[in-house]
């Protein structure tokens, strides 16, 4: 029997996706040009246990505190940057300064079905840098809003279904 070959996804099939519009009708825009980093942290949150009758701790990931490392150039052009950009600039706060945004699996896209796994969150906008010599950039994290949703997103017409349990 031949063994299968391994294949590791590549930076550019995990699409990005920021809701422009609103949530009754979103607007998927693409994290692509201009935006330089987008590095998942999702920070397993953990916790340990001495037991008695073992001689080595136990540890559980009890919760998670997810972020998004980003780093983009500041193309005012660009839907989501421009967001990202007004919310910083408008030095918003609360719920004011919540984005919707969805990491697609596009990997998974196969000839046949355009659908590819997809996670829905919101996510906290924390602009830490509004800087550049000759090209001005931005940089910060988006930080989690509790339990995002799993489900699939429609490479073609650009609409998510969570999936029956989340919904």
């Amino acid at each position: 029997m031949a063994e299968t070959a391994q294949k590791i996804a590549k930076r550019s099939e995990v699409h990005v996706y920021m809701n422009t519009g609103t949530s009754a009708s979103p607007t998927w825009v693409r994290l692509g040009k201009g935006w330089k980093k987008f590095s998942e942290n999702p920070n397993a949150q953990t916790e340990s246990v001495q037991y008695i009758c073992d001689d080595s701790a136990t540890t559980d990931t009890t919760s998670y505190e997810p972020n998004y490392a980003f780093e983009c150039d500041l193309m005012h052009t660009n839907e989501a940057i421009k967001k990202i950009y007004d919310i910083a600039k408008g030095r918003k706060t609360g719920s004011d300064c919540i984005v919707d945004i969805l990491t697609v699996d596009a990997f998974e896209e196969t000839d046949s079905s355009k659908e590819c796994t997809a996670y829905r969150e919101n996510l906290s906008v924390q602009v830490s840098s509004i800087d550049g010599e000759k090209k001005m950039s931005m940089s910060g994290n988006l930080n989690g809003q509790g339990d995002g949703v799993k489900g699939k997103f429609d490479l073609t017409t650009k609409t998510f279904t969570p999936d029956s349990k989340a919904a």
